[in-house]
Order: structure tokens, then C-alpha cells, then sequence
């Protein structure tokens, strides 16, 4: 278990890299506010891709062990289409968005679905590997092409970034293509049951996805255009970061998880990574608010991140053992706990925001992502240990032997 955790954080820690190099690429060509403008359009794509996973997404590696997994790609890119050609359409309708800008939103949005379902077909196939390489893919090509834009032709704008993330985007898919199966006869139901299955089961599953993405990213939103939501974009990225180890050993948990029967053993991997993720995250989360403003400043360009940082120490903490525990709990089918637990942070984070973003600014939205990130783990933990029992929390030695 360790050299797949490694590997899989090493891989994390790549597209980590990738993506520091990438923010602050863009802190140094848009500034706070530039910053900004492209934060509200990563929240519009990944919306979008995230409407296209309540079909598209979480259900396939746990359908994969009861349909044939070349029968789900068929719905899955029909429904992922649909939502693009949607969200084209009705974008236009919210005050502000321009009929360009939707269209921009609904055909990133529908490569960034296409890659992720994707991934999720390589790891039901049990190519974690392959998941990890189009990650590393899609923010290496978002990295070299930002700065081509930038350096290349002087083209500095938040626009400039949207055409450099599309371009890596498109050729992202191209690559995904080779996580397909090859059509075969479909001896466990056909496409019809496969599709069944992907309406039933695939709304639960991505709907805790979807409510944490809107966990996540609201705050830019509450706190709209300007400088404050560039320093929250700046900072949450950090906070994003730190999360590398447990989103790194996710699709192990969640692979493991579905295909593990014997019960005491998938309880077993799951402490493992729960306290491998536990302590990386801990260690980064003390790196991360041990570095003086200035540093920040000095990198970015401006001033007051760090406080940001600090204030969302909470959430980082947190984030370092929720996917774990949303992973363990999407192999079993148990979607609708990820869902509750997602909705109950982004309740939580959204009204202690109301409170305290009016007189604290990007540092109350900080806070106030702390608070919901701890309620979502919180009730996922008492989730895993309700339905694994009361053994669920009891380490073992044998829990870090490798296997």
C-alpha cells in the first residue's frame, strides 16, 4: 500500500507544482483582480463538468463491478453533451453573463467532463495510473500554454488564460480517449441496464461532488469582483494544495473500496490512508502557516495572504481526511452520506459567511470555510463509523504493514 500511496502523492505533487507555477503566472500577468475574473470562470467550467458527473461521474467505479463498464460510456457522453448544450443555453439568462461567456463556460465545462469521466472509467478499469497521468497532463498543458500566451505574444488577459486552459483541455480528451474499453458484447445487461443503473445510482453519487465543489468555491462568489476574492483565490489555492496527499491516495481508497470483500481488510486500507493523509496534510497545513506575509508577497505581489491562509487553517486540516472518507463511502454505494455531509458544510460555510465577510473581508470567508469544511468531515466520519461498525476507528499495527 505504501509505494501505491507514494506513487499516486508523487503524481499529486506534480500537478501541485504544475498548478503553483500556473497561479502564479497569473497573480504576476492579472493581478488580485484579474485573479479574480478567472476564479468566477473556473467556478462556472467546473460547475458545469460537475452537472455533467451526476450521470457522468462518481457511480461508474462502483457500477463497473455489476454492468459492463463499455456499456456505461455510451449514456455517460450522451448526458455530458446534454448538460453543455443546457448550460449554453440558460447561462445567458443570469444577470451579467454574456451569450459569449456562457457558451466559453458550457465548452470547457464539457472537456473538463469528458476528462474526468474518463478518469473515472480508468480507475474502475484499475488504472490509477492512468488517472494520475491525465492530471498531470491537463495542468502541465494549462502551465505551458499559459505561459506561451503570455510571454509568446503578449497576451495578457483574463481571456489569454481561458484560450490556454480550453487548448489543454482539448488535447487533455484526445489523450483521455485511451482509458476506453473496447465494445464487446455487453453480457451483463446492455446498454439499457447500464443506463438504468447510470440514472439511478449517478445523481447520488455526484451530487456530494457537486455540493462540495460549491463548498469550495462560493466564497469567490460572496465575495464577487475585486481584490478580496483575488486574495481568497491566492489563498484557497494553498489550501487546495495541501490537500495533495489525501486527494493523491483517493482513487486508491475508492478502487480498494469497491472491490474488497473481506470487510475487516477494507476497513484496514481505509486507516491506513486516513492516517497517511492525515499526517502529510498536517505537515504542509504547519508549512503553509508558518511562512511570513512578506514570502507571499514577494511571490504574488501583494500583501495579505497570509492571514487568509492562516484563517483557512481549518479547512485544510479538514479537507486532509474528508476525501478519504467520501472515497471509502462512494466504493461501498453509500453515496447519499457524501451528499448529506456536503450539504451540511456548504450550509454551515455559507452562513457563517454571510456573518463575517461584510467586516472581515477575504479573512471571513476563510473562516468561514474552516467552519463548513470541519462540519462536512465531521459528519463523514460519523458516517464511515456507523456503517463500518464499531471497529471502524480502531488502528492497528497490521493496519501499516505492507501488503
Amino acid at each position: 500500500m505504501f509505494s501505491k500511496a507514494t506513487g499516486s502523492v508523487a503524481a499529486r505533487i506534480a500537478v501541485l507544482a504544475l498548478t503553483a507555477a500556473t497561479l502564479l503566472m497569473n497573480a504576476r500577468m492579472l493581478g488580485a483582480a484579474g485573479l479574480g475574473e478567472v476564479a468566477m470562470l473556473q467556478l462556472g467550467l467546473l460547475l458545469s463538468a460537475s452537472l455533467g458527473g451526476l450521470i457522468a461521474g462518481g457511480a461508474v467505479v462502483y457500477l463497473a463491478q455489476r454492468v459492463d463498464l463499455e456499456d456505461l460510456v455510451v449514456p455517460g457522453h450522451l448526458w455530458l453533451g446534454g448538460v453543455a448544450v443546457a448550460t449554453g443555453l440558460l447561462l445567458p439568462t443570469v444577470p451579467g453573463v454574456s451569450v459569449g461567456v456562457a457558451w466559453t463556460v458550457a465548452g470547457l465545462g464539457w472537456l473538463q467532463g469528458v476528462v474526468n469521466f474518463h478518469g473515472q472509467v480508468a480507475v474502475a478499469r484499475g488504472s490509477v495510473r492512468f488517472f494520475n497521468a491525465l492530471q498531470l497532463c491537463q495542468t502541465g498543458l494549462t502551465a505551458f500554454l499559459a505561459a506561451a500566451v503570455y510571454g509568446g505574444v503578449a497576451w495578457r488577459t483574463p481571456a489569454a488564460f481561458a484560450a490556454a486552459l480550453g487548448s489543454a483541455l482539448a488535447l487533455t480528451a484526445l489523450a483521455s480517449l485511451g482509458a476506453l474499453p473496447a465494445r464487446g458484447r455487453g453480457a451483463r445487461g446492455g446498454l439499457r441496464a447500464a443506463s438504468r443503473l447510470l440514472a439511478r445510482h449517478g445523481p447520488p453519487a455526484s451530487l456530494g461532488a457537486v455540493l462540495q465543489l460549491a463548498a469550495n468555491r462560493i466564497y469567490v462568489a460572496l465575495l464577487g469582483h475585486g481584490t478580496a476574492s483575488g486574495l481568497f483565490a491566492v489563498a484557497w489555492a494553498g489550501t487546495e494544495a495541501v490537500w495533495s496527499v489525501a486527494r493523491g491516495v483517493a482513487p486508491l481508497v475508492h478502487a480498494e473500496s469497491a472491490r474488497e470483500q473481506d470487510e475487516d481488510m477494507r476497513r484496514s486500507r481505509t486507516r491506513f490512508h486516513l492516517a497517511f493523509a492525515g499526517a502529510g496534510t498536517a505537515v504542509l497545513v504547519a508549512s503553509a502557516v508558518a511562512v511570513p506575509d512578506r514570502w507571499y508577497a514577494a511571490v504574488f505581489g501583494f500583501s495579505g495572504i497570509a492571514e487568509v491562509v492562516r484563517a483557512a487553517a481549518g479547512a485544510s486540516l479538514a479537507g486532509g481526511l474528508a476525501p478519504v472518507f467520501s472515497h471509502h463511502l462512494s466504493g461501498r454505494g453509500l453515496h447519499r452520506w457524501n451528499a448529506w455531509t456536503s450539504a451540511t458544510g456548504l450550509a454551515v460555510g455559507v452562513g457563517c459567511a454571510l456573518l463575517w465577510i461584510p467586516s472581515a473581508g477575504a479573512v471571513g470567508a476563510a473562516w468561514a470555510a474552516s467552519a463548513g469544511a470541519i462540519a462536512q468531515t465531521f459528519g463523514l466520519a460519523v458516517a464511515f463509523r456507523r456503517t463500518e461498525g464499531r471497529t471502524a476507528f480502531r488502528f492497528r499495527t497490521s493496519d501499516f504493514v505492507r501488503r
